[in-house]
């Protein structure tokens, strides 16, 4: 068995044990399906037993940024907080297994908003986009220097500008 499958192998059963530590009434994860269609899935649908759906994506690089201010888990999960709690138009984290490097999120649907554009109202879908932009954008203004530190070196708005400016 090769290294890539031994690695998917070893998240696939890491998941099929989060989960039920996650959610009421310890429900079994009946399906795992990759979002992707590429070698290297980081992204599963996962399905449980009594009609659950959740996200889960496998963070590779978090090993590399581990108990730093930019540990990639750690400001997932204080972005999500942030952002939920302004109203942010996001998926509802549900938790984190920081053995295996990967976040549970509530599942939003099967489309993405290229496929809400081209089979529904798009002036609906417009204006429901950019109120969510501009709800990220207001969360993030007001956040800023709770996420600031937070950002890898050199991607901070100060570096940022002065690079791009």
């Amino acid at each position: 068995m090769c290294a890539a499958t031994s690695s998917n192998e070893a998240i696939l059963t890491a998941i099929r044990h989060t989960v039920p530590t996650l959610l009421p009434n310890c429900s079994e994860v009946s399906d795992i399906q990759p979002v992707s269609q590429s070698r290297h899935h980081s992204v599963w649908k996962v399905g449980t037993r009594d009609g659950t759906l959740l996200a889960v994506k496998h963070q590779p690089f978090a090993p590399l940024t581990k108990n730093k201010p930019y540990d990639l888990l750690e400001v997932e999960q204080q972005t999500c907080k942030l952002l939920g709690a302004s109203q942010a138009p996001i998926p509802h984290l549900i938790g984190i297994n920081y053995d295996h490097d990967l976040i549970f999120s509530q599942w939003c649907g099967d489309l993405t908003l290229d496929d809400m554009c081209q089979t529904s109202n798009t002036g609906q879908v417009g204006k429901t986009t950019i109120n969510g932009f501009l709800a990220f954008e207001a969360a993030f203004q007001q956040h800023t220097p709770d996420l600031a530190p937070r950002a890898f070196p050199g991607c901070d708005p100060d570096s940022l500008l002065q690079t791009w400016g």
